[in-house]
């Protein structure tokens, strides 16, 4: 005999669009909260350009220092409650597991390629 836990969880999306479930059980939306976690970056932009050397080899650097800043728009997290944010949020806030990423790499396409589901979450919590 099969024993299975009922688990009461609030899911929020986090996200500017609604986020589709499609798998074997059948369809699930989660439509948008309306709130958007982001990661808030500051960039600085530098390039190099070296002319040839006497070999004719030109040298070109770029360079891009990114500096994180804490999100402010990402809840405290709650027990219960799991969010559903961008992967770049996720990979931002490795020391949370309650945010979850729709799998948009599995991501189920319509027949001119635009995503129409995704068959599950993935998690990228340490």
């Amino acid at each position: 005999m099969k024993k299975y836990a009922v688990v009461d969880l609030t899911v929020i999306n986090l996200t500017p669009h609604k986020v589709v479930i499609i798998n074997e059980r059948g369809k699930c939306v989660f439509p948008p909260s309306g709130k958007i976690a982001r990661v808030a970056y500051d960039r600085t932009e530098s390039w190099s350009c070296h002319f040839p050397d006497p070999s004719g080899l030109v040298t070109i650097t770029f360079l891009r220092e990114s500096k994180l800043y804490p999100d402010a728009s990402l809840p405290d997290p709650r027990e219960g409650v799991l969010y559903i944010v961008s992967r770049d949020v996720a990979q931002h806030n490795l020391d949370r597991s309650d945010l979850i990423v729709p799998d948009t790499e599995n991501a189920i396409r319509d027949d001119k390629g635009r995503i129409i589901g995704v068959p599950g979450f993935v998690v990228f919590a340490k």
